[in-house]
């Protein structure tokens, strides 16, 4: 089921045209998919597993007895990273010192870095992430795109994205190994088998983790919880950050399909998130962090879901949205009878219809959403939030990826890029059975 052909093209440049001849592509990314497939969490013992099985190797497209060795795998990984350094000496990263309340995230280490990025993106800049760019574009061209043309990811024309983060443990030690000749407890430098992996917290288990941070950003019309792209970085990197980079990424990756929504949780609650993807043409789908103060200035009285109140303290009846003037209509409660009696009828409208108030989303973006906040229809599309999760679970606990050590981000990086194609490949499978003895008998009849 999986066409590795249109890969050709892109993994091509990167290997030699003199020399000997490397072991082809498209059976090595195959093999290392079927690794996961079944669970299998070292190349090592997988490269043993298909020396002994030849239905394995073939299914890879090794002939029997011809399956290639173990450093021939590792050195396919690396191939597409440039920068490529076996250890790195520094000094040892400490954790910070104020520790969050339970169920809480870290706060950012530089409060105003989520606005600077954004404005650099409204500028028109752009991230550059060379190192992962092939695996993206694997993902994209091996399984994203037919999962398009079977459709499986919902309509191309309006879709639906979510995305968050999720901790994963490093191989490395987090302590180093000395290389000083100090007898005793000493703050040198020391060598790290593992350099880009730090300190972070992970606000699920309320524990201080070492390792990194991934980031699923999952196509919510999917009823399969389908990844789209999958991002790392350092385990300190905040979700808000590593939801700019990916959002970024996302639509330069895919170019020819129209995002409308973005769903996330309070994490990435941040008026300059809302500038930018209103900017975008997406709309904000965001819970609100009960810590951040509103902005809403001196306009009409609202609540912490941005809905007006009254001059009698009730809540305002949504009255639809106005395209031609781009604001949210909202009546008076007596009059659109959700109330019975109100104390300051007379002083507050004369006119049967009602008191009146207009919103407009750029007042304050992030109360004033153009489906309103709290309101049914809002409800019923941040729900699905939720399939980033389900994404994430599936990849963690269905493939053992939670208790996986790996001493690399690319290592790391490749192992949930081949877990998202099996979750398409699960997909396909599920939706789109095809018989083996079906398959045959076309063959024999062409």
């Amino acid at each position: 089921m999986l066409d590795l052909d249109e890969l050709l093209s892109i993994l091509r440049p990167y290997y030699s045209d003199i020399g000997r001849p490397s072991a082809p592509a498209p059976d090595i990314l195959r093999s290392l998919a079927l690794m996961v497939h079944f669970k299998d969490e070292s190349i090592d013992a997988w490269v043993g597993r298909l020396r002994s099985d030849d239905l394995l190797a073939v299914i890879c497209g090794f002939a029997p007895g011809q399956v290639p060795g173990v450093a021939t795998f590792y050195a396919f990984q690396d191939r597409f990273w440039p920068g490529r350094q076996l250890y790195h000496i520094r000094k040892a990263k400490k954790k910070r010192k104020e520790k969050p309340a339970k169920g809480e995230k870290l706060p950012l280490k530089n409060p105003g870095v989520v606005k600077r990025i954004v404005k650099r993106l409204l500028a028109g800049r752009t991230f550059n992430c060379k190192e992962e760019n092939v695996l993206h574009q694997i993902l994209a061209i091996s399984v994203v795109r037919p999962s398009l043309d079977l459709g499986l990811l919902g309509d191309p024309g309006s879709m639906t994205i979510a995305g968050d983060g999720s901790p994963y443990e490093g191989g490395g030690s987090p302590y180093g190994k000395k290389i000083c000749l100090c007898q005793e407890k000493c703050d040198c430098e020391r060598r790290f088998s593992d350099p880009e992996a730090d300190w972070g917290w992970d606000s699920s288990h309320n524990i201080w983790f070492y390792g990194y941070t991934g980031y699923d950003i999952t196509a919510a019309g999917s009823k399969h919880d389908l990844p789209i792209y999958i991002g790392m970085g350092q385990a300190s990197r905040h979700d808000s950050i590593m939801g700019l980079r990916c959002l970024d990424e996302v639509r330069r990756l895919y170019p020819d399909l129209a995002f409308t929504r973005f769903l996330a949780d309070s994490a990435h609650d941040a008026y300059p998130y809302y500038e930018l993807l209103n900017f975008w043409q997406i709309e904000p789908f965001i819970d609100l962090n009960k810590r951040r103060a509103s902005g809403s200035g001196d306009g009409p009285k609202v609540d912490d879901l941005g809905v007006p109140i009254c001059a009698s303290g009730e809540r305002m009846v949504n009255w639809g949205y106005c395209k031609d003037r781009c604001r949210i209509k909202w009546r008076c409660p007596l009059a659109c009878g959700r109330v019975k009696e109100c104390s300051c009828k007379d002083a507050c409208s004369s006119s049967s219809y009602g008191r009146v108030i207009y919103t407009k989303v750029d007042t304050d973006p992030r109360l004033f959403t153009r489906t309103v906040r709290g309101s049914q229809a809002w409800n019923d599309a941040y729900k699905r939030r939720t399939t980033c999760e389900r994404s994430i679970k599936r990849k963690k606990i269905d493939y053992r990826m939670k208790h996986t050590r790996m001493r690399s981000k690319r290592r790391r990086l490749w192992q949930l890029t081949l877990g998202a194609v099996n979750q398409h490949l699960d997909a396909w499978r599920a939706d789109f059975p095809i018989s083996i003895m079906g398959l045959l008998e076309l063959e024999n009849a062409a």
